[in-house]
């Protein structure tokens, strides 16, 4: 190969202060041989230009962004020189190499950057690397995401648990910016002494100026928000407070499948998902089928349309105070149904409502924490499964901040 196509691959190579002597390539692999062209380096002991190269001995072959789908690999000599001031030799720095000097910085960023949509393990094996190796490149690239500053604990915050291995009963706690639209840390559990640990090394200064907290009725999260968090405004969830309530008319559902006729119970298919969904979204199938069960039960009647009626307060602009008058006439009727199944939810609200009422100040949900929770479930679909807290933290880090899609 003349010069003319050396000069234009050096070009294309893009690595600074080299030239490339040699190419040679293999079905699977490309393997260039490149010569340093600056005649000085800096000394790290005493910042002085040093001319004087002492030894030239080192041979290196670091790994580079593959090449039309061939591994590339950089072979030179790593040079050492010598100071003339302090007397003391030294490699120099090449700002081109990976600082464990086996792969060079962009392929190092590459692996950083696809081991946040690719899993770790299948991307050392697709890359033919060890496992430690890339999970060390990606972490160190995403050292910030990883481990986020305390002081920018956000202002309006949420925070919801959601499982690492479902049925397993391990919950880890998901802490989310409601300003920006991203999680700010992950922890491994929602234990007291866990949370309290977590909340208590915030600085008093910056948890002083939170001033909301978007959340579910696990009263351990409201005790420890309640405690650290003295000026946040703490506001449950209204999707939480429908949720308790569509379980007490599910309740109700399934004691009249129990006990109705099997040739009837066919019109009620599918009943549950029907009862979930707006009035307003049901077809004309759906509606035949809910009616039918009104007819069958007075109870699941009278819930449905309680379900209906609390939803539209939620959906229609107004002030706390109107919506007390209006959610309060709507429990009171719900204490005259005559269905045991409604009384959970009677005491829920009673219990939560001035957490529930902070909704109608800013109108905040915890429905930007249940769609990261949905987001968190195809993570460990792709991934099948990440027993590793750490890695399964750090993927769910820096998918969100990163804006990369886990698939």
């Amino acid at each position: 190969m003349n010069t003319i196509n050396f000069t234009i691959l050096e070009q294309i190579l893009g690595i600074p202060n080299t030239k490339i002597t040699e190419i040679n390539q293999s079905e699977t692999e490309i393997h260039i041989y490149i010569e340093c062209t600056n005649q000085s380096a800096l000394c790290p002991i005493c910042r002085c230009e040093c001319d004087t190269v002492h030894e030239q001995k080192e041979k290196k072959e670091i790994r580079d962004c593959s090449v039309f789908g061939k591994k590339c690999f950089l072979h030179f000599i790593h040079r050492r020189f010598k100071c003339r001031k302090c007397n003391r030799t030294f490699m120099e720095k090449l700002s081109w190499i990976d600082s464990y000097g086996r792969y060079t910085q962009r392929y190092a960023d590459w692996l950083a950057s696809y081991g946040i949509t690719l899993d770790i393990k299948n991307l050392s094996k697709r890359e033919d690397i060890g496992y430690s190796t890339v999970e060390r490149i990606v972490k160190n690239r995403n050292y910030a995401y990883l481990f986020p500053d305390k002081n920018n604990f956000p202002v309006n915050a949420g925070i919801d648990e959601f499982a690492q291995k479902k049925g397993r009963g391990n919950f880890c706690v998901l802490i989310a910016n409601n300003d920006t639209k991203k999680p700010f840390d992950v922890l491994p559990s929602r234990d007291e002494e866990e949370l309290d640990r977590y909340f208590n090394s915030i600085p008093k200064e910056t948890r002083d100026n939170t001033q909301s907290f978007t959340l579910d009725m696990w009263k351990i999260f409201i005790k420890l928000v309640k405690k650290y968090f003295p000026n946040a405004k703490i506001v449950v969830d209204r999707f939480h407070v429908m949720k308790c309530l569509l379980k007490c008319i599910d309740k109700t559902r399934r004691r009249l499948q129990k006990i109705i006729a099997k040739d009837r119970s066919e019109k009620l298919k599918d009943l549950r998902w029907i009862i979930l969904k707006n009035n307003e979204n049901l077809t004309l199938e759906e509606k035949e089928k809910l009616y039918f069960a009104f007819e069958c039960s007075k109870g699941i009647k009278e819930m449905y349309e309680l379900k209906e009626n609390i939803r539209a307060v939620f959906e229609k602009k107004m002030s706390k105070e109107e919506a007390r008058k209006k959610l309060r006439t709507l429990v009171s009727k719900a204490k005259e149904i005559n269905d045991k199944s409604i009384k959970s939810f009677i005491k829920t609200y009673n219990t939560f409502e001035d957490y529930i009422l902070n909704y109608f100040d800013n109108r905040q949900s915890n429905g930007l924490l249940e769609g990261m929770n949905n987001k968190i479930k195809l993570i460990k679909r792709v991934a099948y499964g990440m027993p590793n807290f750490i890695n399964f933290s750090a993927r769910i880090l820096w998918t969100f901040n990163c804006n990369h899609s886990p698939i």
